[in-house]
């Protein structure tokens, strides 16, 4: 350095403005106050000025675009100029999230950012100064000075935008995405360039994602302008359910082509996502070129496309669903009206069948008191056989009768004390109670709704059972209690009786369904069936647990409030 330039810095240190001394090759030699406090980084001794400002070589200008820096000559070297406000230094740039880099007009890098450094895999020290051809493979190293060469001879107000899938270093393809802007010295001229790279692979992957599932859908996807309504794009699934091509309905309404049955259908449905920003599940009825209409559930959410506010609209064509709909609807109301007249057609016939079996059981018991003792002890056994048969049919019939009368449509609902109901089951099953010598106890039970008359029979047909399975000789104990859960309450009749081996655990429930001869235990196999049937009526269920010798626990549920 000349020692004359212990006059210059006197000067400069009084200039007012940043300021540096330069060798002829751009390192800088020292510094004023101003400088050493605005830009520390820049204006640190050896900095070396062409790397850190783009298109900057001693002697030259670069405009306040740039970062507004002009230089004057002095004894050994250059007297450069700094503005501040308008400098964009290494050091602002490397806080920018993305890739930044500049060249001088003869290609080779003279300054890069941290971002751009991360995104190639390389140092500063690998790109400083070098040739796209020392830094990239030979085949990208051409594109990319093709493109730089087409940029820098298009002149001052010449920019690129391009993308390119690359390789790197770590053997991955990459989809990059390049803007780029020329470089000018204070006289206009094309000194380099300034660019910046974005790693566009994943947004790529997911416009290709949407892509395909936008065309792949099987349901109509729409997009619109939100403040236009007119369409931006629709998939296959709409040109086949509307019948109008994609280049038919792009820049047009779905009011231009009255696709909507009932246009306030499509009013509130905007004012919904309007208000909300979407909304799902929005049942529509469409109209297709040919003038058919179609029902559909219709979602529509908000969206941006390119900077430009938008509506995506999906539809899932019902056709098909309401139909099935209606056939199950059709279906459920013949087996409606089957069940009913099947559940009539019971209760007449059996009601019907009871006077003849009255009949039998009546002459049979005036022929046994009048003519006994001609039958001999032969006739009067098989009199007997015919009395009881009479009987026993007339108690099938009266259980069927039961059994019918306990279906849903029959339930009269009310407001239950199931204390009370256990007490009049109690009751009438007083004589059994006693004849056994049997021990009933009855907890706390719940007060609901339901039909007193059919869960009364309930109670009785369970504890009566409880009563009457059991060993000989044995007494019955038999313990009732509820206990309420998530909504339901529990109740439970337990005993200590001859129990029911696990296999026939679902069997018992079944109509006239016995496991146990009727000399040892009476019965038309119907008590079991009838519960299941009364508490399912009411929104509950039934079952028993149990094992042979061990007694037998039936629990039903029934709801807190039943409607």
């Amino acid at each position: 350095m000349s020692a004359s330039w212990g006059v210059e810095k006197r000067l400069l240190e009084r200039a007012g403005r940043a300021a540096l001394l330069v060798d002829n090759r751009g390192t800088v030699a020292w510094a004023n106050g101003e400088a050493l406090r605005l830009l520390p980084e820049l204006a640190r001794p050896g900095a070396d000025l062409c790397a850190k400002v783009p298109g900057f070589t001693p002697g030259g200008s670069v405009p306040m675009a740039q970062g507004g820096l002009s230089c004057e000559r002095v004894e050994g070297g250059w007297a450069v100029f700094l503005e501040a406000d308008g400098f964009l230094s290494a050091q602002v740039l490397d806080l920018l999230p993305a890739p930044v880099f500049w060249k001088d007009r003869a290609g080779r890098y003279r300054g890069c950012n941290h971002s751009f450094c991360e995104l190639i895999g390389r140092t500063p020290a690998d790109v400083l100064g070098k040739t796209v051809f020392e830094v990239n493979a030979p085949e990208a190293a051409a594109k990319y000075y093709a493109m730089d060469e087409e940029l820098m001879t298009g002149g001052p107000d010449a920019v690129q935008r391009y993308e390119w899938e690359t390789k790197f270093k770590d053997g991955k393809l990459r989809r990059l995405q390049f803007h780029k802007a020329n470089i000018c010295d204070s006289a206009g001229n094309v000194v380099g360039l300034v660019g910046t790279v974005l790693d566009i692979t994943e947004l790529r992957r997911l416009e290709r994602k949407f892509s395909t599932v936008f065309s792949a859908c099987p349901d109509i996807v729409v997009i619109t302008e939100k403040a236009t309504g007119r369409y931006v794009d629709v998939n296959p699934a709409y040109e086949q359910a509307a019948g109008y091509s994609r280049e038919e309905v792009i820049g047009r309404t779905s009011l231009e082509l009255n696709i909507w049955a009932d246009p306030a259908e499509r009013d509130r449905l905007v004012e919904a996502v309007a208000a909300h920003g979407r909304r799902a599940n929005f049942e529509a009825f469409f109209r297709r070129r040919n003038g058919e209409t179609f029902p559909a559930w219709v979602s529509m959410e908000s969206m941006e496309l390119d900077g430009v506010e938008c509506m995506i609209l999906i539809c899932h064509d019902i056709t098909d669903r309401k139909r099935e709909e209606d056939l199950l609807r059709r279906t459920a109301d013949e087996l409606h009206r089957s069940n009913m007249e099947l559940e009539r057609f019971a209760y007449v016939a059996a009601h019907d069948l009871q006077e003849p079996c009255r009949t039998i059981c009546s002459f049979a018991q005036l022929l046994e008191r009048r003519s006994g003792d001609l039958l001999g002890e032969e006739g009067r056994e098989y009199l007997s056989y015919m009395a009881d048969g009479a009987q026993r049919m007339r108690d099938l019939i009266q259980g069927l009768l039961s059994y019918s009368r306990a279906g849903s449509n029959a339930l009269r609902f009310e407001t239950v004390e199931l204390n009370q109901l256990a007490s009049s089951a109690l009751a009438d099953l007083a004589g059994a109670i006693g004849q056994a010598g049997a021990d009933v106890r009855v907890g706390a039970l719940p007060t609901l709704r339901g039909d007193p008359v059919q869960l009364r029979q309930v109670l009785v047909n369970l504890i009566g059972n409880a009563l009457k399975f059991q060993p000989p000789d044995q007494h019955p104990v038999v313990e009732v209690s509820a206990q309420h859960l998530h909504g339901f309450w529990q109740i439970t009749v337990q005993d200590n009786g001859i129990g029911i081996a696990a296999e026939y655990a679902q069997e018992v429930f079944g109509m006239f369904r016995r496991l146990h001869g009727g000399n040892r235990y009476p019965g038309t196999g119907i008590g079991l069936a009838l519960v299941r049937r009364v508490i399912e009526a009411h929104g509950g269920k039934v079952w028993v647990e149990t094992k042979p010798g061990a007694g037998c626990t039936f629990r039903f549920t029934l709801p807190d409030q039943v409607s």
